[in-house]
């Protein structure tokens, strides 16, 4: 379940478990479900230029400067 993407507290519900910690014993990831999330996690980098960049009549605006 957890490989077809199922969240863990969808399982523990499933399961009947009363706590997460108990259903995270038995569902764990392995290499490949890592490996996958780091290449997602490498490919959704976001774009770290501030939006306002170069527009420096916003920047006064949201400082309450003009």
């Amino acid at each position: 379940m957890l490989r077809a993407g199922v969240p863990l507290p969808h399982i523990k519900e499933f399961l009947g478990h009363a706590n997460i910690a108990t259903t995270s014993i038995y569902a764990s990831a392995d290499n490949q479900m890592v490996r996958e999330g780091i290449q997602k996690a490498a490919s959704t980098t976001p774009d770290l230029a501030p939006i306002w960049k170069g527009n420096d009549d916003l920047i006064l605006q949201l400082a309450g400067l003009k």
